[in-house]
């Protein structure tokens, strides 16, 4: 059964798994009281951020002046959109990283680690990884069976990766052992290809995360 969509605590939907960040897990420019105008650090320069929270501001701006669709990013935040739940009840995030001339999908817990199945294995990736970020609003999660069908989605997936042959990867999620697992799919894979437990795991009936 497709897991619902989560937020605030009530189940709205039976077709989407992303959900909506709690108030706590919020990034910290999304908290209240903490403004930051056009060309001003403001409050993060009073609080002594400097360098990183200039940084932060950019990518901020970069990402809402784009088309609304989540992005990755270099730094390590846990702000993006929930995807999917470990077996603990973690909350995972989309992460990707490069790995022998590919860019490779998976999941993060937090921003310390990335867990990327490749080559039959969960590698475990230390800061040299993306995290999606932006607002779970932006996406939703299409039901899919064996090699992704492009042209049978109602919306484009999120454009993620690719293979070191030059084929596309997107983000995956499914059901896994009482979990919500992400990984990645692509028109020319059987299923979707994810971590768990230090293996490589593969199922063929899966969802893909596409832009709303």
């Amino acid at each position: 059964m497709t897991p619902p969509f989560q937020q605030q605590g009530g189940y709205q939907s039976e077709t989407v798994v992303v959900e909506e960040r709690r108030e706590e897990e919020r990034g910290f420019f999304d908290r209240p009281g903490v403004k930051i105008a056009e060309g001003i650090l403001g409050t993060a320069a009073a609080a002594g951020l400097g360098a990183f929270a200039i940084h932060e501001w950019r990518e901020r701006k970069r990402h809402d002046a784009s088309t609304g669709m989540p992005a990755f990013t270099e730094y390590q935040t846990s702000r993006g959109p929930i995807l999917g739940r470990d077996s603990d009840g973690a909350p995972l995030f989309a992460a990707r990283a490069s790995i022998h001339g590919g860019w490779h999908i998976g999941k993060a817990r937090d921003g310390h680690q990335a867990c990327i199945s490749y080559g039959g294995k969960e590698e475990y990736i230390k800061g040299n990884f993306q995290i999606l970020c932006g607002a779970a609003s932006g996406v939703t999660a299409v039901p899919q069976g064996g090699a992704l069908n492009l042209q049978g989605l109602p919306s484009m997936p999120l454009d993620a990766g690719h293979e070191d042959n030059g084929e596309k990867l997107f983000i995956g999620v499914v059901d896994y052992k009482g979990s919500v697992q992400v990984g990645k799919v692509g028109p020319a894979m059987n299923g979707i290809n994810f971590g768990y437990a230090g293996k490589e795991e593969n199922l063929t009936t899966y969802r893909v995360v596409c832009a709303l």
